[in-house]
Parts: structure tokens; sequence; C-alpha cells
């Protein structure tokens, strides 16, 4: 809760602080689809770019299907202040290619209405508009199960992990918790790929490690969110 003057919102429910002037929201900032076009790739470019230092929070919702869908090799595109785009890639030619809905959001709003309510910051940074949707975390997930090992195409050592999951109604799921690196240390960098199996309802995490570096664990977490118009 600030202590300055300004204006505050507060839920309904629980009476909780929702947003005051010190006090900025997860907000959609944009949304469409993305659609496989490149290969294993589904390269998508924003409508504008956004103009954050930190990569915004990209979304997926995969298009249902009946086979495993390819999540892996995601990645924001751009840099600092100039965030263009993002990519997502099957995961082999097995997998189903890259097909969706998608919205990206951050901390704070983008000017989107003509009319309504607009609150800034001390800064005159716009932290709150109407015509700018909200992003709710519905969910996450951090346990995995040890599966099993195997070899890449190129004969690349590789550990497969498993998660329930299952994405409930109008919710997606964040890439870029998916983009991490397993690191163990500046020289020890293992691939981190991800395959959506639709019909049995779980994730697969398949980690590509350099020799040295077997792991039989993973922290990596899966989270979702909602948009709320």
């Amino acid at each position: 809760m600030a202590d300055s003057y300004g204006l505050m919102f507060k839920g309904s429910v629980d009476n909780r602080v929702i947003i005051d002037s010190e006090r900025t929201r997860l907000s959609v900032i944009c949304k469409g689809r993305y659609n496989n076009n490149s290969g294993l790739f589904a390269i998508t470019s924003f409508p504008f770019t956004i103009t954050s230092i930190l990569p915004p929070f990209v979304f997926i919702r995969p298009d249902p299907v009946s086979g495993r869908i390819g999540m892996s090799r995601a990645e924001v595109l751009g840099s600092a202040g100039a965030w263009t785009g993002f990519q997502i890639r099957a995961y082999d030619n097995s997998s189903v290619r890259p097909n969706g809905q998608y919205f990206a959001a951050g901390f704070g709003a983008e000017i989107l209405s003509d009319y309504g309510i607009r609150l800034r910051d001390g800064s005159r940074k716009i932290i709150f508009d109407t015509g700018t949707p909200t992003a709710l975390f519905s969910n996450s997930n951090s346990t995995w199960t040890f599966t099993g090992s195997g070899s890449t195409a190129q004969g690349q050592s590789i550990n497969f992990f498993s998660s329930p999951f299952v994405l409930s109604d109008n919710e997606y799921v964040l890439i870029n918790t998916m983009s991490m690196p397993v690191t163990r240390s500046l020289q020890q960098q293992s691939d981190l790929q991800f395959i959506w199996d639709y019909p049995n309802k779980r994730m697969i995490a398949a980690v590509i490690y350099i020799p040295g570096y077997n792991t039989t664990s993973l922290g990596i977490s899966t989270m979702t969110a909602k948009m709320v118009v």
C-alpha cells in the first residue's frame, strides 16, 4: 500500500490492494496467434516493439492436437528496450509443429484506450490503463520425475523428465522459463527442451548435456496465467 496520495484499487473479496501509485500489475501488452512458418519454428513478431528493459513475459496456448506438441527452443527476440517478437520450435520432426495463441505481458501498462482511467507513478510512467487487460498467474509446477536417458541423433547424451500438465480454460503457459539454460558452471551448460504430450496430459523435459554433467533432477518451474479483461 502506498504511503503517498493517489488512486488505489482493492479487491472486493479480501480487501487486498490490487494497484496503487506505487504498485504495478502484470498487464497484457499485446496478443495474437503464432504459426509454424520456418521449418520446425514458429517465429512471431509483436505488432509493435516493446520498449521495456527486461524482456516481456510471453505466454502461449498451443492448439489442441492428438500428439506431442513441440515447445522447445523458446526465445524472446530483440534486446533491452527493443523486444520484437518470440520464437518456439517443434522438438523434432516427430512432434507437432507449433501453432496457437499467445499474449505478451509486462509490469506496467501501455496506452491502448482513448477513454477511461490511466494511472502514472511518480516518474510519470504509466502503470495502469483501463484499456489494458490484466494477466494473472494461475498455476505453477516444479515437480519432475526422471524417466530415463538416451542419445540424440547427433550422439549427445540426453535425460528425460515428466510432469503432469493440463491447461484449463483460458490458461496460457509461460515460455520464458522454458528458455532458461541448465547450468553447472560457466563452462558447462546444458540445453533444455520441452514437449507437451497432449493426449497423456504431461509435459516432457529433455535435458541435452555435455559429458560429465549427468543430472537426474530438474528444478525448472512451468507457470501458467490467464487474461482478465
